[in-house]
């Protein structure tokens, strides 16, 4: 199926997302695959300001993580999850 010009657009902001962190991710440096291998390694975009909590979907605001790392930090503030202990692998 075709593809929106929406779905382009944000496909391509994906990958310069992915490209920008050199395919590794940001939190524990780990290599990531592509997405959809529903790999722990999964490539995902995160929100280091959580739009959750107001933080803005800018590329600025924009990092590359692993499937595992986007999960644990979830809609917490960056620090708080730099410091939580429960964050390691």
């Amino acid at each position: 199926s075709a593809r929106s010009p929406r779905e382009l657009a944000e496909q391509e902001r994906r990958k310069k997302t992915y490209d920008r962190e050199t395919g590794r991710c940001i939190y524990c440096s780990r290599p990531v695959t592509t997405p959809g291998m529903n790999s722990p390694d999964d490539f995902t975009v995160d929100h280091v300001d959580p739009r959750c909590r107001g933080g803005s979907d800018d590329d600025s605001n924009r990092v590359g993580a692993c499937r595992a790392c986007n999960g644990r930090k979830s809609g917490k503030p960056l620090l708080d999850f730099l410091t939580n202990p429960s964050r390691r692998l």
